[in-house]
């Protein structure tokens, strides 16, 4: 592209231009120009300024040179810079679920509302196999596989296919239990003690802890080859339809709560051991090798199972 079509194409295409390095220096240029034009210089275009422009690369390719670009710096992590990346899908809705920022207030599941960093941790714990935080290491570790994935052809947004998918998943589990809301009774049945956590199926499975463990759990599995791709989800999601359980009002659900009180006693790091929990429930539910593929309460105990042994070794 030569110089006249590629200042062209930048004016066309002005609202779609990203700085991703050199936004301090823009500034300061900026300001430079307003005292050059108060002062009469003339001179100040005649200067050269050497700028890398890339054309219709894709949102891997902007994510891989914004972590590559700023190695030498104190880094922002993957997860805020996604969340950057994918702001402009803030306030919008994807298949009937709205993204709202958390400082709007408590997100309403009932009304289909997810907290949007929510699902940026989801997608980020995809990214990296992991439903835990990553430190800076895993993250440089992390760039080799963004740079793989920024030259691949990817024609669909996969942050929108990754929360398509979660909703698909959502929605389900939601119905298993028909949403029904937790009362004082059935926590004294189930010896709960302390404060659960979350009286709804909808609740419990908007949180950070519930899409973190999702997101690890697929990219898990595609890599184990036990899933292809998030289109896997529609037979399982069928699956667990299809699946008919004596629920027992909620009893999935309400043994879901047990476990998830029983790390709040045990662990040290609870929201990171609840996460691990939660991704093995996943890999139970959506396995077909499984004793547990598409049934709620086998998956809540074996995944509860396979949580306590990789922590406790037994």
């Amino acid at each position: 592209m030569e110089s006249d079509e590629l200042q062209d194409y930048i004016k066309t295409h002005r609202e779609k231009v990203l700085i991703l390095d050199g936004l301090q220096r823009t500034h300061t240029l900026i300001a430079a120009e307003m005292d050059a034009l108060e002062q009469k210089k003339e001179d100040f275009y005649d200067y050269k300024l050497r700028l890398e422009v890339y054309v219709n690369i894709n949102k891997f390719g902007v994510l891989y040179r914004m972590l590559t670009l700023n190695t030498g710096q104190t880094p922002m992590s993957l997860r805020h810079q996604l969340e950057m990346l994918y702001s402009d899908m803030l306030d919008t809705e994807v298949n009937g679920v709205k993204l709202i920022r958390e400082v709007e207030g408590t997100a309403n599941a009932d009304k289909k509302e997810f907290i949007f960093k929510n699902t940026i941790d989801g997608f980020n714990s995809y990214m990296n196999r992991n439903a835990l935080p990553m430190d800076r290491q895993e993250m440089l570790e992390n760039i080799k596989m963004l740079e793989k994935m920024s030259k691949e052809n990817i024609s669909g947004d996969i942050f929108k296919v990754f929360l398509e998918g979660y909703i698909k998943v959502f929605v389900i589990l939601c119905e298993k239990s028909k949403n029904c809301f937790v009362d004082q009774d059935r926590l004294d049945e189930y010896e709960i003690k302390s404060s659960p956590f979350a009286k709804k199926v909808s609740k419990a499975f908007s949180t950070s802890q519930a899409l973190t463990g999702f997101g690890a759990a697929m990219g898990i599995m595609k890599d184990k080859g036990i899933i292809e791709d998030f289109d896997s989800l529609e037979k399982i999601v069928k699956d667990i339809e299809d699946n008919y359980i004596d629920d027992k009002e909620g009893e999935w659900f309400m043994e879901f709560l047990k476990r998830m009180d029983m790390i709040k006693v045990k662990a040290k790091k609870i929201g990171n051991a609840q996460r691990m929990y939660l991704q093995y429930f996943y890999r139970e539910l959506f396995n077909e090798e499984s004793d547990s593929y598409a049934d709620l309460l086998q998956a809540v105990e074996n995944g509860y199972r396979k949580y306590d042994s990789q922590v406790n070794g037994e």
